[in-house]
């Protein structure tokens, strides 16, 4: 695996804080929208977000608000960042 840039190095340490990212897969005009909770993010989100999902490091749950399902994403317990650069 290549190495991580640090702005995705950023974004999982700030996952890694019980922050979270949620993504609206309901089709219309709010899919693929991304909001956070938590602190503000560390940087800009969506392409450190595609990567990290892209790396399968992020555990998907769903759930509806206000008749919209959202994908959340959390870290996958256990997993940690320098693993992947051995």
């Amino acid at each position: 695996m290549e190495k991580l840039s640090p702005n995705v190095q950023q974004l999982y340490s700030w996952l890694q804080q019980g922050n979270v990212i949620e993504q609206c897969t309901t089709a219309g005009r709010s899919i693929g929208q991304l909001r956070t909770t938590g602190t503000t993010p560390p940087c800009t989100v969506k392409a450190a977000f595609n990567t990290l999902r892209q790396y399968g490091l992020l555990h998907e749950t769903e759930f509806f608000e206000y008749g919209m399902r959202w994908s959340r994403f959390i870290v996958i317990a256990g997993c940690h960042l320098g693993v992947l650069h051995a």
